[in-house]
């Protein structure tokens, strides 16, 4: 009889082992080795950015054999530093494959009353003229970059771009903060740096300072 008694302990002992263990089991599901990091499960990426970029300009236009003078965008017609929105789209038909294309327009438009004689395309501005200019800058770029290697913690690959405007040096640091697989927010530095030589026309234009900007996915 005592035999008996402790086998039935014992089965009871098992199933209510049993029972609360399944429901543990059932609550863990472990991480997939292919489920990427998040933000990175996506086919269609846009952004906008908002930059704000310091603007050291210089231009010297010479026309029918009269020299120019260095006109300084700042100092001499009153350039004041501005704010600019970029828009950005990329596609992702494959893991490691990415089409992109980003527009940045940018454009400054000042009065100024001259300070000192200056030649612009042979032409002579009198010390004491109000003067109004223009800079109307806009740039396009198209790029494919392919990842040769694409894992969880991130990804190694090469692109190649085509930009739309005047040859320009390009550094873009930024880093982006998801908080889900389809919102996320970002932030960076960015620099142009561009020099020109036509003819008798020169100029160096440099743009650089921080932007904050937003991305959706699909």
């Amino acid at each position: 009889m005592n035999r008996s008694v402790t086998r039935v302990y014992r089965w009871l002992v098992l199933l209510a082992t049993l029972g609360v263990a399944a429901p543990a089991a059932a609550q863990y599901q472990p991480r997939s080795l292919n489920d990427p990091a998040t933000g990175e499960n996506y086919h269609i990426e846009a952004g906008a950015d908002f930059w704000f970029p310091s603007a050291d300009m210089t231009i010297e236009s010479e026309q029918l054999g009269i020299p120019g003078s260095q006109i300084n965008l700042k100092d001499d017609l009153g350039l004041t530093d501005q704010r600019f929105r970029a828009l950005q789209v990329q596609l992702r038909p494959a893991r490691k494959h990415k089409l992109r294309f980003e527009y940045l327009p940018m454009e400054y438009t000042q009065t100024a009353t001259l300070r000192t004689d200056l030649v612009f395309n042979g032409i002579r501005y009198r010390l004491g003229l109000p003067v109004n200019s223009t800079l109307d800058w806009k740039t396009y770029e198209f790029g494919y970059e392919y990842d040769f290697i694409v894992r969880n913690w991130g990804f190694v690959g090469f692109d190649l771009e085509a930009k739309y405007t005047e040859h320009y040096v390009d550094f873009d640091l930024y880093g982006t903060v998801n908080f889900t697989n389809n919102v996320g927010v970002k932030g960076g530095y960015r620099s142009r740096d561009v020099g020109y030589l036509i003819k008798t026309d020169s100029g160096s234009l440099t743009l650089k300072g921080i932007y904050f900007g937003a991305v959706v996915r699909y």
